[in-house]
């Protein structure tokens, strides 16, 4: 018999007696460590809410009751579970199962989580909803300590203690986000005195892992009315990853941070809750006190920065592009309309692939563009990552530097100085031109996606690093060369650069035509980057 046909279905799991939950507990087990889908530390997630995961659903009418797993991270048994389990091996993969709940795959995720702190917001919206349609049901969220520190959840509890709402928030404590929960919260741990003071009735803590324990527990919640908790204790599994370590945009920047922080005393770095994926853990370690995880609190992290740079230090921020969305109005009224030295270092610009819609960076150009005073650059390869970190060090106003989710090479273009807003391709060489310039067809390319833009051999090239502001001279020049411009960029067709340039093109009344290869106005799904680049019609197949 396969694995596949020893995983328990939902029907199974609900009639199950104790021996068998245990049974069917290690077949779900056994799958997911043979399978190994998705990233470790989700997998990880998932393991570590196994036995939860079941309970969950043996005491809720699921998909009738409403369950929200927040972030998502902990959702591999809810789909195996819930009609999910023959199209799991090709999770995160083009066509196949998202890695986070998604609604357009299954009734039984009620909401989309792919970001941390929303699911208890989101829980309260439907139970007030359910209340004004006159409908009963359960309602439920899993939310992790980790998630806890976010400024959302903080809201929502808030609002929750005064309404009269039947609400089981099931608190996941393992003390863990991807890296250890940081904050005070989690540090003094009185829990009970923490939602009480939300107007929660708080339950336990109990064992996560016994089946006995928590299913006596979470049946005893569920049956109160008002806001609840029910404070669980779980352990998340350490399993090995076999990834190869290469060099990529993200080690090159830890690279130049820790020079940074060896050699200027001003300097400091900023990470919510990022610290181990951004490959920053050893520098927290040497040095503490200037390098900060404020939690998953990004508003604050870059309010953070601009206190830190209003008294003369140099905070630099390293932040996920799709979590800079969360942070918009810090980055405008409290950095860039004070015009504060901050550098933000924004990892995982453009498509990221696998962790689907809610984490392509597609939108960080188009939000960035929007806010006046502030530089934007897109470096081209590691060597040019290096020279604008270098060369950006004592702005006097906020600077965003963007970076793919890529290793680095150096490709075959020659930057002419230690600081190019732009170069031109060394391949183009130089360029019979014919009488009517209209003929002939350019590239302008934005920073790293001339490493895949497939210019063609000959064609002229404009290598764009610095976009705001954009090399005005360089593009006039462009301009009485080739009147054709194809626009190459790893951003939103909305606002990007291709938009800064048919902008630029009118207000210099230049006879110019534009197309844009660029992320299309939708939201993009999950898949490997080339494979979403091409499906994008953003890169040319081979």
């Amino acid at each position: 018999m396969s694995p596949l046909a020893e995983l328990p279905s939902l029907s199974d799991i609900r009639s199950a007696d104790a021996l068998g939950l245990q049974e069917q507990a290690e077949a779900l087990r056994a799958y997911l460590l043979e399978t190994r889908p998705g990233k470790i530390p989700h997998l990880e997630s998932s393991l570590g809410v196994l036995e939860l995961t079941l309970v969950l659903h043996r005491l809720l009418d699921t998909p009738n009751d409403v369950l929200i797993w927040d972030v998502g991270h902990q959702c591999y048994v809810h789909k195996l579970l819930t009609g999910r389990a023959e199209q799991f091996t090709r999770l995160r993969k083009l066509g196949g199962p998202s890695g986070f709940p998604s609604p357009s795959e299954s009734e039984f995720d009620p909401y989309g989580t792919g970001h941390s702190g929303t699911a208890l917001s989101a829980l309260i919206g439907m139970a007030l909803s359910a209340r004004l349609r006159g409908e009963r049901k359960r309602f439920v969220a899993v939310v992790g300590d980790g998630a806890l520190t976010s400024g959302q959840v903080m809201e929502a509890l808030n609002h929750a203690g005064t309404l009269d709402l039947d609400l089981t928030l099931v608190f996941n404590d393992n003390r863990l986000s991807i890296d250890p929960t940081a904050g005070a919260l989690s540090q003094f741990r009185h829990y009970r005195a923490f939602f009480e003071a939300f107007h929660w009735a708080y339950h336990g803590p109990v064992n996560g892992q016994n089946f006995e324990v928590l299913e006596k527990a979470l049946s005893k919640t569920l049956a109160k009315k008002g806001p609840n908790v029910l404070h669980v204790e779980t352990l998340r599994p350490v399993l090995s990853n076999q990834a190869k370590p290469s060099v990529d945009y993200t080690s090159v920047f830890a690279e130049y941070a820790a020079e940074q922080l060896r050699t200027d005393p001003f300097f400091v770095l900023i990470s919510p809750a990022m610290l181990g994926a951004g490959g920053l853990n050893a520098l927290a370690q040497a040095f503490p006190d200037r390098v900060v995880d404020p939690a998953i609190a990004e508003q604050h992290a870059l309010g953070l920065a601009a206190g830190l740079a209003a008294t003369g230090m140099k905070p630099c921020i390293h932040i996920y592009s799709t979590f800079l969305q969360r942070a918009f109005d810090q980055l405008v009224s409290d950095i860039s309309l004070q015009e504060l030295p901050v550098r933000l270092v924004i990892d995982r610009a453009g498509i990221t692939g696998e962790d689907g819609a809610t984490h392509q960076g597609a939108f960080d150009l188009g939000m960035l563009r929007l806010v006046p005073g502030i530089e934007i650059w897109d470096p081209s390869n590691g060597a040019s990552l290096r020279a604008i970190l270098a060369a950006t060090e004592n702005q006097k106003g906020p600077v965003a530097i963007r970076f793919p989710r890529a290793t680095v090479s150096d490709l075959h273009f020659e930057v002419g100085s230690p600081l190019p807003a732009y170069f031109t391709s060394k391949a183009a060489g130089p360029v019979e031109f014919g009488a009517d310039p209209k003929d002939q067809g350019a590239f302008v390319v934005l920073g790293h996606a001339i490493e895949w833009a497939g210019v063609p051999e000959g064609a002229p090239c404009l290598v764009v690093q610095r976009v705001k502001p954009l090399p005005v001279e360089e593009l006039l020049e462009l301009s009485g060369i080739c009147r054709q411009w194809t626009v190459v960029e790893d951003a939103s067709i909305r606002a990007g650069l291709g938009e800064a340039l048919c902008a630029f093109v009118q207000e210099q009344d230049l006879d110019v035509h534009i197309e844009i290869r660029a992320i299309p106005d939708r939201f993009i799904a999950h898949g490997t980057p080339e494979e979403l680049r091409k499906a994008c019609g953003m890169q040319p197949e081979v």
